[in-house]
């Protein structure tokens, strides 16, 4: 093979290995992020079923709702996360038992209702406190936990649902083995 052509043909194979590459690598970041929002997902459930006490919970959650009555608080969303632009610096002082779940954004109501989205976006969920029903899957009066996929994927639904029994189970034994009725 002459001299030129092989230098073309190194050429061209070189561009087309570039091309690929530039071609291949959003997609790979983008699968690897989506791999982090599904752990990130699959721990916060995991969080709010297993080791959250919901009683604490809604006392956090009814704190936030009379600090916005009383204009300690503006009512709106509080970014926490830095996934959808800068942390809101007032959520730094929320209750312990609302930043140990690490939700991502945390909307008050100037109605007393709490909804804090550990997942937010398109696909999302999260615990709806307040004095009206509202959500999926009632956890105790007035804490709810909601989910896009839940109402519309029975086998998503049935997992969910699962979590829910195992960790009231969990309650019920830790509450028995600790002398509570």
């Amino acid at each position: 093979m002459k001299r030129l052509t092989k230098g073309i043909l190194i050429v061209t194979i070189a561009a087309v290995a570039i091309g690929l590459m530039a071609l291949t690598a959003p997609m790979i970041m983008f699968v690897l992020e989506a791999k982090e929002m599904v752990d990130q997902a699959k721990q916060s459930r995991e969080r709010l079923f297993y080791e959250t006490d919901y009683e604490q919970l809604l006392v956090a959650c009814r704190e936030l709702s009379r600090r916005v009555a009383e204009g300690e608080l503006e009512p709106k969303k509080y970014l926490l996360s830095d996934f959808w632009g800068d942390p809101d610096p007032n959520a730094s002082a929320f209750p312990q038992a609302v930043l140990d779940l690490e939700p991502s954004v945390v909307c008050i109501d100037t109605d007393g209702i709490v909804r804090l989205e550990l997942l937010a976006g398109p696909e999302y969920f999260g615990v709806h406190a307040g004095p009206q029903s509202w959500g999926d899957v009632r956890l105790i009066d007035d804490l709810w936990y909601y989910d896009s996929g839940y109402s519309t994927n029975p086998k998503y639904r049935t997992r969910i649902d699962r979590m829910i029994e195992e960790s009231r189970t969990h309650r019920a034994t830790q509450s028995r083995a600790h002398g509570a009725p």
